[in-house]
């Protein structure tokens, strides 16, 4: 297996990156919630020894991605329950609107100043 190249782009480190991409593959579902995170397949998948992996794992506890098992010694993606589902539906909806505002917003600006500008060359298809 190639390893994945993964030192995060803004901080450069190898934790930061790491907890990135396995916040991108929770998040979108390819690591399932209650799937045990085992240390040797990711290290190999990116790459690294365990130093920066614990780290990001830590990180990545920290967030609410994944949960420590104490008994077994190691990590899973932390359960989903009823409450995180609605908070994460909340959330989405909540990016979405300010998306789709932000948007309607530059286009207006967009719309306007185009008006504008055909006005401005008293464009002969734009009445007086």
């Amino acid at each position: 297996m190639k390893p994945v190249s993964i030192a995060d782009e803004q901080t450069g480190t190898l934790a930061s990156g790491i907890a990135n991409h396995l916040r991108t593959l929770i998040a979108g579902g390819e690591i399932l919630p209650g799937e045990k995170l085992r240390l040797d397949e990711l290290r190999a998948k990116f790459g690294v020894s365990l130093c920066p992996l614990r780290e990001a794992l830590s990180r990545l506890g920290a967030d609410g991605f994944v949960a420590v098992m104490v008994n077994q010694r190691g990590y899973r993606v932390a359960p989903v329950s009823e409450n995180n589902l609605v908070e994460v539906a909340r959330l989405r909806a909540d990016e979405t609107c300010s998306v789709l505002r932000d948007h309607v917003e530059r286009t207006g600006r967009i719309v306007m100043k185009a008006l504008t500008d055909m006005r401005t060359a008293k464009n002969p298809a734009w009445p007086a």
